[in-house]
């Protein structure tokens, strides 16, 4: 098919992404030019062509968050998983009121990412700075999107008063958001000046004169994480607790209860929470949680590096030329009844235990992307959530709210479809305690870790 006068191919089936973006990953690797990328937002690791440069970032961003640096971590993801579970209780009222849980999702997964990058942490899910920051993300997000820019394809739209508009207000988020971070690091520069030790990829870069990454680079690779974790992980955890609100969730729920009581018979669940992936229910629900609910649905372009060759049903070989315009449509893939079954459309975690072919090889969704331009944090990113799930699962029942339903299938979950990212709409859940005295005990002990 064709974008304006731009050919484009569309892998739209499992085995097709696979085939094209996984068997043909280093020919798949480069990025088409961008009108709205060049003028306005600017490339970042995630869009730009993997030149030397941007493989030096992209490969500083895989080495600050590989599983041998993840010791480091536990002790941070224990703190906001306490912090959830304590917010939750305290802002829902140990389930009497109902509450949107996407903001306080979103507060941990930025926690995390500064953390790692700049070295900065965040108490207050509304914290002006942090939701300033991640508002300027989502005006970005908006015209970074497949379906939201055809004034690549279609050069007259950019006369159009209307899309001049969307692109000078990404310009300017784009813009408030580097002055953000030049803040941030000037604090953390302030920091090291005064002798504190700061564990992250801006001060590795600032401490090793022999760093393969200038500071420039370093900062650009860190703001290419921070994006992501304003949109991936809290996007996944709403949706797959969505998922729970029903009848059959509510068994989903009590099945997974039951599984992290046998797997930690001595109670000492929460401790492990962020450190394994012991739990069969919990790993169902997120890896349901992220196939069935796509952040990005139709992922960003790739280019053809050289003329690529597929096999054909019918014999033949079909050859794609060089430079042609590839998308992957990561959420028809995540939802194909072929490698899925007839119910690719529900909410159903058990397949992943009772479906050996569907754990792998190989990656079992597209969420992150896949191939050459797979996330580089999807790794963590999966043992975040799972961890999230298991706290949540352990102190709390979800339920609906009548007044304030949660959408019924993944179909009817998003706020907005423009954007490169899909974000949930607002619903009701009432996270009520399984046993509140007990609880209000362990956050009054967990809590003591934590003060001062």
């Amino acid at each position: 098919m064709k974008y304006g006068s731009r050919r484009v191919v569309i892998a739209n089936s499992f085995d097709r992404v696979r085939e094209l973006f996984v068997k043909n990953a280093n020919l798949t690797s480069d990025r088409p030019t961008s009108h709205v990328f060049e003028h306005f937002v600017g490339y970042d690791l995630g869009s730009s062509s993997l030149d030397d440069v941007h493989k030096r970032e992209r490969l500083a961003s895989i080495k600050s968050v590989q599983p041998r640096k993840w010791p480091t971590f536990y002790p941070m993801l224990r703190r906001e998983g306490y912090d959830i579970i304590r917010v939750l209780a305290e802002d829902g009222d140990y389930g009497k009121k109902s509450l949107f849980p996407h903001p306080f999702f979103q507060r941990v997964s930025m926690n995390i990412a500064f953390q790692v990058t700049l070295g900065k942490r965040f108490t207050n899910a509304k914290d002006p700075w942090l939701r300033e920051y991640i508002e300027n993300a989502g005006k970005i997000t908006t015209v970074r999107s497949g379906t939201n820019t055809w004034i690549d394809f279609i050069p007259i739209l950019r006369l159009l008063p209307t899309k001049q508009r969307e692109l000078i207000i990404a310009k300017g988020a784009s813009q408030k958001r580097e002055e953000m971070v030049s803040v941030v690091l000037k604090e953390l520069q302030d920091k090291m000046a005064r002798g504190e030790e700061v564990d992250c990829i801006a001060a590795s870069v600032l401490t090793d004169k022999d760093s393969s990454l200038s500071l420039r680079e370093a900062v650009k690779a860190s703001m290419s994480m921070l994006q992501g974790g304003s949109e991936t992980v809290a996007n996944h955890l709403v949706a797959g607790f969505s998922g729970l609100l029903s009848p059959k969730g509510q068994l989903i729920q009590e099945e997974a209860y039951q599984d992290i009581l046998k797997t930690y018979p001595n109670g000492d669940a929460t401790e492990h929470a962020f450190t394994e992936e012991a739990v069969p229910w919990i790993s169902a629900l997120q890896k349901e949680s992220l196939r069935n609910y796509v952040t990005t649905p139709f992922s960003l372009p790739r280019a053809a590096n050289v003329d690529i060759t597929l096999s054909n049903k019918g014999g033949r070989d079909i050859v794609i030329p060089k430079g042609t315009t590839l998308y992957m449509n990561a959420e028809g893939a995540n939802h194909d009844p072929m490698r899925f079954g007839t119910d690719a459309d529900d909410f159903n975690p058990a397949r992943w235990l009772n479906e050996a072919e569907i754990n792998g090889p190989g990656m079992p969704y597209f969420s992150y992307g896949v191939g050459s331009r797979l996330c580089p944090a999807y790794l963590i990113s999966n043992r975040i959530i799972y961890g999230i799930i298991l706290r949540v699962i352990l102190a709390y029942k979800l339920v609906s709210v009548e007044a304030d339903p949660a959408p019924r299938s993944y179909k009817e979950i998003s706020a907005n479809v423009a954007g490169s990212v899909v974000s949930p709409k607002p619903f009701g859940i009432r996270f009520v305690p399984r046993d509140e005295v007990l609880l209000k005990e362990q956050l009054a002990a967990e809590g003591m870790t934590y003060q001062g």
